[in-house]
């Protein structure tokens, strides 16, 4: 999983993170196989990527902050 560079994350931020994440990057590897591939086409790139965005990534970049601001404020 990916985390903020020596920050302090909060145990319930960094597993729902960590759930986003793992969802999103599946979804991203799949979609980029299928472009490669030709099995979609770039006429459907707005919507692989509305689809990428039902999966909260307004709230991951949210719990990502949170573990920069935490290791910040103890710095």
């Amino acid at each position: 999983s990916k985390s903020a560079p020596g920050s302090v994350w909060e145990l319930d931020d960094q597993t729902e993170y960590n759930g986003i994440y793992t969802d999103v990057s599946s979804l991203v590897a799949t979609y980029c196989l299928q472009f490669i591939t030709g099995e979609r086409d770039m006429s459907e790139w707005d919507a692989v990527l509305a689809d990428v965005n039902t999966f909260d990534i307004d709230r991951m970049t949210e719990l990502y902050q949170n573990a920069v601001n935490n290791f910040l404020s103890r710095s």
